[in-house]
């Protein structure tokens, strides 16, 4: 294969998706291709680097069916490319509703539920490929063009960094994982690769419609502003999005953490929240907001994470109030009481102090797995001791017990029961559990559903906390049993956050 020289295009578009770990773990790999310039040049130069990377890809086109005669010419024109390339190819169709005639309603007010009805069915054609296909990604067209478009819509809109960081190199949306290698070319160099390539691409009319909030920022906005305003415009916006987007990674990260740290077991349905009083002051404005954001999706939906609801629930939090309780669309409601959130659903009583009945002691087989009260008990083998600092009643935790010492004993978890004492590490006599939660100020709710360990009914840990000093790994390298508590909502692996 001819080496293409080392200020190509080619060239350009291999170094992204190096850089970018785009192909890593890929075996098999959609095209989505529609026949416009961007697609064809994605399929055109994606397909050597699969080659190269004994990656097998696989052409995938869904006909919208919105433009009668010309979206059946686009479907025949990507099936014959493919056919000509040697690539196998997957073709879709659906009848998406077409907009309203003239007389109807106004297409700025049609149009966008056309559009989404077009996203929906491709989409879900997407999700069906990537089963019977096995495809481990796909890959689109999008440009650095559609990077700063995205950015001025997601701006007119309010967006925080998230939305204005705009289309990532890689995302996941409903399981499938999407990747962009053309994210740092141009519309522009992409139609003029093409020519030089002669390869030809076909133009969808729909394209001009001016009255599409994209292509109106496409066409009109983004030329007058560069004539304007600044002819580097387009690159500047890139750059942005590029920073907003690494400091949203770093961002998201620390959200993560905040959450686990305050996150609790609920007796059913979403984990509740323990926001001790000062939280507000202590915990940054943009972290408070993302953490408040994040649990409100993973609870109710996007319907109860707006921005309304978000500055709507920080502001209770930051009122000195014990008890309260907000509304939230759709009939759902934050209950609050001595720092514990609570979700609850349309039609559910729940009173955030209620006890949670989390049912008998549930043996934990060495190794093996249980869950109790919401939460995701682990037992592994291991050496050494595992060293987790936290508060006491946070979940995720973790500890070390003493192998040797539990042998021929049942490792069994439960809630506390009245009178429970431990007897920990570091310390002479023992220590009731009660006075424990009553020194970390844990909200009484929480200390009712809060799994710990006990052998014989002695308690041997407590999350959060110190083990037992009779089950105390004795040495550094010494056999071990390590113990770990994720809330069953939290333990399943971390989806990329959709746009």
């Amino acid at each position: 294969m001819r080496r293409p020289p080392p200020d190509s295009l080619e060239t350009h578009v291999a170094a992204w998706v190096v850089r970018q770990h785009l192909l890593g773990g890929v075996r098999r790999l959609g095209l989505a291709v529609s026949g416009g310039a961007d697609s064809v040049a994605l399929l055109r130069l994606l397909l050597p680097l699969c080659r190269s990377a004994g990656v097998e890809p696989v052409v995938l086109h869904f006909d919208h069916q919105l433009r009668g005669a010309a979206s059946a010419a686009d479907a025949r024109f990507v099936g014959r490319l493919a056919q000509r390339l040697g690539v196998a190819s997957q073709l879709g169709r659906a009848d998406v509703p077409p907009a309203p005639p003239a007389g109807g309603a106004p297409a700025p007010v049609a149009r966008p539920s056309v559009e989404m009805a077009a996203r929906d069915a491709r989409q879900a054609f997407f999700r069906a490929a990537a089963r019977t296909a096995r495809l481990d990604a796909i890959a689109t067209g999008h440009t650095a063009d559609d990077v700063a478009e995205t950015l001025l819509l997601r701006l007119a809109r309010g967006s925080g960094a998230t939305g204005l960081s705009g289309l990532r190199p890689a995302h996941a949306v409903a399981g499938v994982c999407y990747v962009r290698p053309l994210l740092a070319c141009t519309h522009q160099a992409l139609c003029d690769w093409l020519r030089g390539q002669r390869q030809v691409w076909r133009e969808d009319a729909s394209n001009g419609d001016e009255s599409i909030p994209r292509n109106r920022v496409r066409r009109v906005v983004l030329p007058w502003l560069e004539q304007h305003w600044t002819p580097a415009l387009r690159p500047m916006l890139v750059q942005s999005a590029a920073i907003l987007r690494d400091e949203d990674a770093l961002l998201e990260t620390l959200t993560r953490q905040e959450l686990a740290r305050i996150t609790l077991p609920a007796a059913e349905g979403p984990p509740a929240l323990h926001v001790p009083a000062g939280w507000s002051a202590a915990v940054p404005m943009a972290l408070q907001r993302r953490v408040l954001r994040q649990w409100l999706l993973q609870a109710g939906g996007a319907a109860a994470a707006g921005w309304a609801e978000v500055e709507a629930l920080g502001a209770h939090l930051a009122a000195p109030r014990a008890a309260w309780q907000l509304s939230l669309p759709g009939g759902a409601r934050v209950q609050a009481a001595d720092g514990l959130l609570h979700w609850v659903r349309p039609g559910q009583t729940a009173k955030a102090g209620d006890a949670a009945d989390a049912g008998p002691a549930q043996h934990l087989p060495l190794p093996g797995t249980v869950v109790v009260a919401g939460v995701h008990v682990v037992a592994t083998r291991s050496r050494g001791i595992v060293r987790s600092r936290g508060v006491v009643g946070m979940l995720p935790a973790v500890c070390s017990l003493d192998a040797a010492a539990l042998r021929g004993k049942t490792v069994q978890v439960r809630t506390r029961r009245p009178g429970d004492r431990i007897a920990p590490l570091g310390m002479t006599g023992s220590k009731t559990l009660q006075d424990l939660f009553v020194d970390a100020k844990l909200p009484a709710a929480a200390r009712a559903r809060l799994p710990v360990l006990v052998v014989d009914d002695e308690v041997i840990w407590v999350p959060g906390y110190r083990v037992a000093r009779a089950y105390a790994v004795r040495a550094p390298h010494a056999a071990a049993v390590r113990v770990s508590m994720v809330p069953v909502s939290s333990s399943c692996a971390a989806a990329v956050g959709g746009e």
